[in-house]
């Protein structure tokens, strides 16, 4: 077994240890910019053996997700035990974390392909960075994030609706624009301010940007025939971002602390639905009434 490697998301730290002989420079590419060889202690370890039975421990709750990577829950009290896939059909493996979440162990069946070790950490790493920061004003978010003129942009919506669609309309038609991250960023509220980290965790974009910036907007999109905006508050706003939210919901303690993050953020920063077109002039049109005033 390798000597556990230290990564820093947001201010919050976990340590990754990965079996012998795996490729660490090309596995753990996303978390290299994160690195960090302080002393601070990690929230959480995460380690992977190979070899394993893939079993689930206790009875099977069910598979969730509307598509992959499929999650599988047990109900097994200690360890918890996860199990992740790309079809339907059984987990391609376990995880299994200990109550307090602080320690966490992958399980590979024999003969695993070698992409299913990324495909494994990347999936059990947020998991275990959600369990373990839901009590810390901190969120990981689903959505795709650029950063205009030093503020951020939060896109949020269904699967296909086209967050990183609409990131690419800013990017490609407004100057000072850069992706922070493509599909989970991670938002922390701290002395009064909404905070937007880029994250080792972009989807299928390769944009693990170690940057943060102060969070603006989040814009939730949807496809529409024609570019209209509306802002939204209160119970509006929390209905329409809360399902963007990682989160454990059966779990009361985990609930309640994703709960009063979104509660705290709703009052710092803007939410706006986006009903759009493909094109241009939506991106001119969210940028416009998403500014912080006096800037367009």
């Amino acid at each position: 077994m390798n000597s556990a490697r230290i990564f820093n998301v947001a201010g919050h730290r976990f340590g990754l240890i990965l079996p012998d002989g795996a490729d660490e420079d090309r596995v753990l590419r996303p978390y290299l910019p994160f690195e960090t060889d302080d002393s601070v202690e990690p929230l959480f370890m995460l380690g992977v053996e190979n070899g394993r039975s893939g079993r689930g421990s206790g009875e099977l709750i069910g598979c969730f997700n509307d598509e992959a990577p499929y999650m599988w829950i047990y109900d097994g009290k200690d360890p918890l035990t996860f199990g992740f896939s790309l079809t339907r059909e059984k987990p391609d493996f376990m995880l299994r974390v200990s109550p307090d979440f602080r320690v966490g162990r992958i399980e590979l069946p024999a003969g695993a392909p070698g992409a299913m070790l990324p495909f494994a950490l990347g999936n059990s790493a947020m998991l275990m960075y959600m369990l373990c920061t839901s009590t810390l004003d901190t969120l990981l978010i689903h959505a795709s994030t650029i950063v205009l003129e030093g503020r951020g942009y939060a896109f949020t919506g269904r699967s296909g609706s086209g967050k990183s669609t609409h990131s690419r309309l800013w990017l490609n038609n407004m100057d000072d624009t850069e992706l922070l991250n493509d599909d989970n960023p991670v938002i922390r509220i701290a002395d009064g301010q909404a905070v937007i980290y880029g994250s080792p965790w972009s989807g299928k974009t390769p944009c693990w940007k170690n940057a943060r910036a102060p969070l603006q907007a989040v814009v939730h999109i949807f496809q529409a025939p024609e570019n209209r905006i509306e802002r939204l508050s209160g119970i509006q706003a929390y209905a329409s971002f809360i399902t963007s939210c990682s989160c454990m919901k059966w779990d009361r303690k985990v609930a309640d602390g994703v709960n009063a993050s979104v509660g705290k953020l709703l009052s710092l920063c803007g939410f706006y639905n986006l009903y759009c077109l493909p094109d241009r002039d939506a991106a001119l049109l969210c940028r416009r009434e998403t500014a912080p005033a006096g800037k367009i």
